[in-house]
């Protein structure tokens, strides 16, 4: 069960969201919509919170929910814009080639990295809510299918 942690605010209210605009904007680089996009974030923070994470701490619930949805705001009303920004610049901010490539890592390493390397990536995520086939009362499954080609 997920608890109050007692994790610096600074990393609960900035660190997990910027963290979950990583998984946001990624995933729209990659083709998602806003929604689906929304989705991958929570998976993917909830993945990490039960799995690598939960080694050395309980899962938390501000992550769980700050990740994503902070995530969601980050990605879609700056991440987006401010890549979009450097995009259409030639890849600069502020007149610097540097300056541009150190911002779109900071704020789109999921897509940038394959790009540095000349990695053709395909992916697609697939969430569907599904009834337990045994169907005990309550119990509500997803049914999650992810797919990467490199």
């Amino acid at each position: 069960m997920p608890v109050l942690d007692n994790d610096n605010p600074w990393l609960n209210y900035l660190g997990h969201p910027w963290i979950g605009g990583w998984y946001y904007i990624g995933s729209r680089d990659y083709g998602a919509s806003e929604e689906l996009a929304f989705k991958i974030a929570i998976v993917l923070s909830t993945i990490f919170e039960y799995a690598p994470e939960a080694i050395v701490e309980r899962p938390s619930i501000h992550d769980l929910i700050t990740t994503p949805i902070g995530g969601y705001f980050l990605g879609e009303y700056f991440f987006i814009p401010l890549y979009k920004y450097i995009e259409s610049d030639g890849g600069k901010l502020l007149n610097s080639s540097l300056l541009g490539f150190v911002t779109k890592m900071l704020i789109n390493p999921i897509s940038i990295i394959p790009k540095i390397f000349s990695i053709e990536t395909k992916s697609y995520l697939s969430i569907t809510p599904e009834i337990n086939p045994d169907h005990r009362k309550g119990v509500l499954g997803l049914n999650l299918t992810f797919c990467a080609e490199f």
